[in-house]
């Protein structure tokens, strides 16, 4: 219950399939949009959200959530390195094990 009410760390609201649990927004690796519903993804897994992309854009660009294209924000503070591929593709490698690849929109 501290942690929830503590003033330095945001958290959002996320749904799994085992109910409602709070997020905090410096845990999550990227946010993206299928079938019109956003999902944020840590490395526990997977929530849905409320909010659109680009409200989490916006109002969490200083804690490095960047919108890098129309499907996804990216939460730049957690990629330890990208990697260039062919046809205008850059492949993000994470501060974790999974790796996304993504068109840059140019």
């Amino acid at each position: 219950l501290v942690d929830l009410v503590s003033q330095d760390q945001a958290k959002m609201l996320g749904i799994t399939e085992n109910g409602q649990s709070y997020v905090c927004v410096d845990d999550i690796f990227y946010v993206e949009s299928i079938d019109s519903r956003t999902f944020a993804y840590t490395d526990k897994g997977g929530y849905q959200v409320t909010a659109s992309l680009g409200q989490l854009a916006e109002q969490y660009k200083k804690r490095g959530f960047f919108r890098c294209t129309k499907a996804m924000v990216v939460n730049i503070y957690k990629i330890q390195f990208f990697k260039n591929q062919a046809y205008g593709r850059m492949k993000q490698h994470w501060k974790m094990t999974k790796k996304l690849l993504f068109r840059v929109n140019t």
